[in-house]
């Protein structure tokens, strides 16, 4: 198992030059403006949003492999945060930089006992402050590694179903998607969620236990 490392995201650094003669009426109402502004310009996952729950959902620590293939989970992502396919925001800056509780994705997922026995969850939220200890568990090779490595048979192939059997590799290929996502916060946000089910994708390159069917393309995303 690969030993846990801790994200560091980059700071963002503005400044703000305003001027204006000294009898101006309203600069206290200008600076007021020209920060809200700035507010609203920063990605998500320096400022606020809705707490997400994930602990109470049902799916915490829900992958816990019990050594026979099971359990399993199929995985629809129904929405990421808007800045999910830019660069990662990790660097060497301390651990105060991190993803802020209104950085989520949202998910459905319909996790497999058994090749009989099944339960769906809709609706799941995973965000920034879910993640314990702001904690990375893939880095960009690893999430390649683990995304596009082949399932064994049985396997259904390209088409991506919601289980029991998993597709032929674990993330959606093609432009837009495994690639595009390689190395962007919503890798990063995505790693942390799969932790957060007891799926360490950097420990676990070539298990098929868990896969993505269905999420939006970096296309999609800039649309």
């Amino acid at each position: 198992m690969k030993q846990n490392k801790k994200p560091i995201f980059l700071g963002m650094v503005a400044t703000v030059l305003v001027s204006g003669c000294a009898g101006s009426p309203d600069m206290g109402g200008a600076l007021s403006q020209i920060t809200d502004n700035l507010k609203s310009s920063l990605p998500n996952t320096l400022t606020g949003g809705t707490t997400g729950h994930f602990k109470d959902s049902g799916l915490y620590h829900a992958l816990k492999d019990g050594g026979n293939g099971w359990p399993r989970a199929a995985i629809m992502i129904n929405s990421l945060p808007r800045d999910a396919y830019s660069s990662s925001l990790a660097t060497n800056l301390g651990s105060n930089f991190h993803y802020g509780p209104g950085f989520c994705l949202n998910a459905s997922i319909v996790l497999w006992r058994d090749a009989t026995h099944s339960q769906r969850f809709d609706g799941v939220r995973f965000c920034g402050n879910d993640i314990p200890d702001h904690i990375v568990s893939a880095s960009t090779s690893d999430f390649l590694l683990w995304g596009g490595s082949l399932a064994p048979n049985p396997n259904t192939g390209t088409r991506r179903t919601n289980g029991p059997n998993p597709p032929k590799s674990n993330f959606p290929q093609g432009s837009g998607y495994v690639g595009s996502f390689a190395g962007t916060n919503g890798m990063n946000l995505f790693a942390q969620f799969m932790y957060a089910m007891s799926y360490d994708l950097a420990g676990n390159s070539d298990d098929h236990r868990a896969w993505v069917v269905t999420m939006p393309s970096a296309s999609q995303m800039n649309y």
